[in-house]
């Protein structure tokens, strides 16, 4: 069997052409794994975004509970003044020497 310089040609771009369809393969496979791998960072970044807004919102309103307490607020139904001092007992102690000196 004699191979001319034209099929060796073709043979040599035919093994390059499959093995750059192989690659092509491995590369798409290997880039949709990390697509979903990027989605799951995403998602739990967002997670983590919302539960540091729950915080800062809680811490706002601790923030306005102290300020409340500091400042003698209470209210006429006596519900959230005790919660309040249930929440920040040190702070509620405080509090009541002050008016007790006063």
């Amino acid at each position: 069997m004699t191979w001319t310089l034209r099929k060796k040609i073709f043979i040599g771009y035919g093994i390059t052409l499959v093995l750059m369809g192989l690659i092509l393969v491995w590369a798409f496979l290997h880039l949709w794994d990390l697509g979903k791998a990027s989605e799951a960072i995403l998602r739990e970044n967002y997670r983590s975004i919302l539960a540091a807004e729950n915080m800062v919102y809680a811490l706002e309103r601790q923030d306005s509970a102290v300020l409340l307490i500091l400042l003698g607020y209470e209210p006429k139904d006596g519900s959230s003044s005790g919660r309040m001092k249930a929440i920040f007992p040190v702070v509620g102690q405080g509090q009541r020497q002050h008016h007790r000196r006063g």
